[in-house]
């Protein structure tokens, strides 16, 4: 009958909402952020992070974005220190002479670069 959850095999209903998206939460696995420093932005099932990778943040309660700076805030921290210095060096004053965010931020802020 339309409008009554549907039992999947072997599995009991569960009705309220917060329920369901928390199972599916554990069923699913987050992609672990590629390696950024070394030139990979991918994962298994594409651009990361991949659609997986945010219905597992959005099931846990995390915030995409929050999750995309740490990333990148880890990636900057493992990169060589001759990039490093490259970034404090000729990208921070070009970035703010330019009025934009330097290379390492800007790659977190979605819909840049």
């Amino acid at each position: 009958m339309a409008g009554e959850p549907v039992r999947a095999r072997g599995q009991p209903v569960t009705a309220v909402p917060g329920d369901r998206l928390a199972r599916i939460g554990d069923l699913l696995r987050a992609c672990p952020p590629p390696d950024i420093a070394g030139g990979f932005d991918q994962c298994p099932h594409g651009t990361w992070p991949c659609v997986i990778t945010q219905a597992v943040w959005l099931a846990q309660g995390r915030d995409r974005d929050q999750e995309v700076a740490a990333a990148g805030q880890a990636a900057a921290r493992q990169a060589e220190p001759g990039q490093a210095g490259w970034d404090a060096t000729e990208d921070l004053p070009a970035a703010e002479r330019d009025g934009r965010l330097p290379c390492w931020e800007a790659d977190a802020e979605p819909g840049t670069g």
